[in-house]
């Protein structure tokens, strides 16, 4: 069992309400693209952006009925903080667009560090996409590349290499 695929991308827009934008499309990445996780040579790589995870998965499906080796990563906007209130509180103040329960252009997460890692996994475990695109304000994403996501990836490593051994 191998864990989800997980990029980053600095410099990508924050997220906002559909109704914002309703005669243009969907602004295109202009970031610095960077996988953190090896995948496998053998399909191409799709970015997914959707609203809410059931666009997603419907999306996804939709994908994999019409290319089964391909790897989708689900772009998911995101916030943290030692604590829910603190994140909430600070990206309210980045991001005025943002309420929780809004629903914005782009998947948005804003919690805990611990709750992006689960996130993360869920959306790779639930069949929503085979993993995701962490996007944020750079400085907060340069924090989380080094202090959230490698620390997490690496153990993650570990427990399937652990897991692969024990059988």
């Amino acid at each position: 069992m191998s864990g989800p695929s997980v990029a980053i991308e600095f410099g990508a827009k924050a997220p906002r309400p559909p109704w914002l934008d309703v005669d243009s499309p969907a602004p295109a990445s202009a970031g610095t693209w960077c996988e953190l996780t090896a995948r496998p040579v053998m399909g191409t790589l799709i970015r997914l952006r959707a609203r809410d995870l059931g666009e997603a998965r419907r999306r996804y499906e939709g994908i994999r009925r019409s290319d089964p080796r391909a790897v989708v990563l689900l772009d998911l906007y995101a916030y943290t903080a030692d604590t829910w209130e603190r994140a909430h509180a600070e990206y309210e103040r980045i991001n005025p667009y943002w309420q929780p329960g809004r629903v914005l252009d782009t998947v948005t997460y804003v919690g805990t560090h611990k709750g992006l890692t689960s996130l993360i996994s869920d959306i790779s475990a639930a069949g929503v996409a085979d993993g995701a695109t962490v996007q944020g304000p750079d400085s907060w994403l340069r924090y989380v590349q080094h202090d959230v996501l490698a620390p997490w990836l690496a153990g993650a490593a570990k427990a399937d290499t652990a897991l692969a051994v024990s059988r």
